[in-house]
């Protein structure tokens, strides 16, 4: 780490399903550098069961990027589990008005990413141009209010 302090380089651990918020937060208190932050993904958390929102009140003063990924839960047709599947900014489970307000207090310098989960289509690009064309037209929106 000292390395990248001096050089002005600033690392992000990316919240994901295989570490809670107390996993980072230790990570951040043991490593103790002002250049360690976390990158805030919406919807890695899940699978460790915490929440986007859990996930922000934790780790939103350490954040300096954020993956927007909207997403819906739903049950398969036998009523058995559940299916995580990614949806276009603003047509999922989360409330990214709040969300960006929330982030915005936090008044880091925290940039954004659109990354979606692309559903299956003729090929890839065709899914990630049509679901990254809603999401930025939704979320210019949003930041405006």
């Amino acid at each position: 780490m000292p390395e990248f302090e001096r050089a002005g380089v600033t690392l992000a651990i990316e919240n994901h399903d295989r570490f809670t918020t107390a996993t980072l937060i230790e990570i951040l208190r043991d490593v103790g550098s002002p250049r360690l932050g976390i990158c805030f993904d919406t919807a890695n958390s899940i699978g460790c069961l915490e929440s986007a929102e859990h996930v922000l009140d934790v780790l939103g003063p350490y954040g300096v990027n954020l993956h927007i990924k909207d997403f819906q839960i739903m049950r398969p047709p036998r009523n058995l589990g559940f299916i995580v599947e990614d949806r276009p900014a603003g047509q999922g489970r989360l409330d990214l008005l709040t969300l960006l307000r929330r982030v915005r207090d936090f008044d880091h310098d925290m940039n954004a990413i659109v990354e979606l989960w692309p559903p299956l289509e003729s090929t890839v690009k065709v899914a990630a141009e049509m679901e990254d064309r809603e999401s930025v037209e939704y979320l210019r929106g949003l930041i405006a209010k």
